[in-house]
């Protein structure tokens, strides 16, 4: 089966100045409130992970180097 796939893009210029672009998503209107819970779990799960591979990469380097 042969599947063609295409797309258009059209580009409009905005006369947001480039270094505002991304005010509209940063700043919280009234009513707007930060997902605290998932932050903090996608903090915690990154913490856990980095200090899995730390604990791995400090084990290989020690056995490594115990013959020197």
């Amino acid at each position: 089966m042969e599947l063609i796939f295409t797309y258009n893009v059209t580009w409009h210029e905005a006369d947001i100045p480039y270094a505002s672009r991304w005010d509209l998503y940063m700043y919280l209107e009234e009513g707007q409130h930060i997902h605290w819970f998932s932050l903090t779990g996608s903090l915690a799960i990154s913490l856990v992970l980095a200090t899995l591979v730390a604990g791995i990469t400090m084990r290989t380097v020690r056995r490594d180097l115990q013959p020197y």
